[in-house]
């Protein structure tokens, strides 16, 4: 993407790549962005979401380059660039869903153990003289332990969500064709 940046901001160049098109496939510049990199240019990024996020945030923002019409230009196999990349990242798309359930399942279960041991420290008022320093580094920790029960349940609440959420393709069809 850098470097198209660079290429498009030298003018001419850049004019002619965007309204370039392959005249065997009539491919324009996003059905080569909509097709699946090779293994080692995502190797650099950790988890396939991270990864499916990178390929759909480098689309869309090549997608503010083009001409509009180029959006919806169908190449020789009937596919439109949206309709292409949905297709070359399927499996993307399955692996980041088991990725992100797969981690969400081992944080909601630290989270679940982190608010089971701070459940009774955190409703446990302090004991002791109040002109004792002990009774403020009691409250203190009465005080963080309140703090950490309610992140993690809020922690877990969110695990939750990414757990049950549904993982599927942006629809485009609500948008008008040209």
């Amino acid at each position: 993407m850098k470097i198209f940046k660079l290429v498009y901001e030298t003018g001419l160049v850049g004019v002619v790549l965007k309204s370039w098109a392959d005249p065997r496939t009539e491919e324009n510049i996003l059905h080569f962005a909509a097709k699946l990199p090779t293994d080692d240019t995502l190797a650099s990024i950790a988890g396939e979401a991270f990864q499916l996020a990178k390929e759909v945030s480098m689309f869309k923002e090549l997608e503010g380059f083009v001409p509009a019409s180029y959006r919806y230009k169908r190449n020789t196999a009937g596919k439109t660039p949206w309709e292409l990349f949905t297709l070359e990242h399927q499996d993307m798309l399955k692996n980041a869903e088991k990725w992100m359930k797969k981690n969400a399942s081992y944080g909601l279960i630290v989270a679940t153990l982190i608010v089971t041991v701070v459940f009774p420290a955190a409703f446990t008022l302090p004991h002791g003289n109040k002109k004792n320093h002990l009774y403020t580094a009691l409250t203190a920790l009465a005080v963080t332990n309140a703090i950490a029960m309610g992140l993690s349940t809020l922690s877990m609440i969110l695990f939750v969500c990414i757990l049950i959420s549904r993982y599927a393709e942006i629809s485009r069809k609500s948008e008008i064709r040209t």
